[in-house]
């Protein structure tokens, strides 16, 4: 039998269950997520944000403020450094992923990887730090509105006071 083992039907042995993932507005999501009440939505998300996240997401920040400001400087070395640095604070982020059904589209992971591909890459000395850093400067303020716009869609409440 040709085609994706997820279209297969649940009750075959030896075939994974059908895909129970659903389409809404274009979002790709979880069952699961459609079925959770918005306050519940709204908590989950509040609970990541205020827990280990917060502190690591606190570190990349600065981490990437420091990026910028030597790449600002068009200094190689400090740059390489602080893409190091970046690189390393997104690595421990990582290990706090966003709640599922708060980022349908991955943006979230979507940064973090950029920022660590940056850090990667401007492994070596001479221009590629600075290249490295202006990508991920350039890209990081489309992805930070994809992010907001997305959480403002999946997370109902979210501005509001708590």
């Amino acid at each position: 039998m040709e085609g994706n083992p997820a279209d297969a039907p649940h009750d075959r042995p030896g075939r994974r269950r059908a895909d129970r993932r659903a389409h809404v507005d274009g979002l790709r999501i979880g069952r699961g997520c459609r079925r959770l009440a918005a306050a519940v939505l709204l908590q989950q998300y509040r609970s990541w944000n205020a827990g280990p996240a917060h502190a690591a997401g606190e570190n990349l920040v600065a981490a990437l403020n420091g990026v910028e400001a030597a790449n600002a400087a068009l200094k190689n070395s400090t740059t390489n450094a602080a893409l190091k640095r970046a690189g390393a604070a997104a690595t421990v982020l990582a290990r706090y992923p966003i709640p599922n059904c708060a980022d349908p589209k991955g943006y979230w992971r979507a940064v973090l990887v950029q920022i660590q591909a940056a850090a990667h890459n401007a492994r070596g000395s001479g221009q590629g730090a600075l290249v490295a850093a202006a990508v991920v400067l350039h890209n990081m303020p489309a992805l930070d509105l994809k992010l907001a716009s997305e959480l403002k869609q999946t997370v109902p409440g979210l501005n509001k006071q708590k």
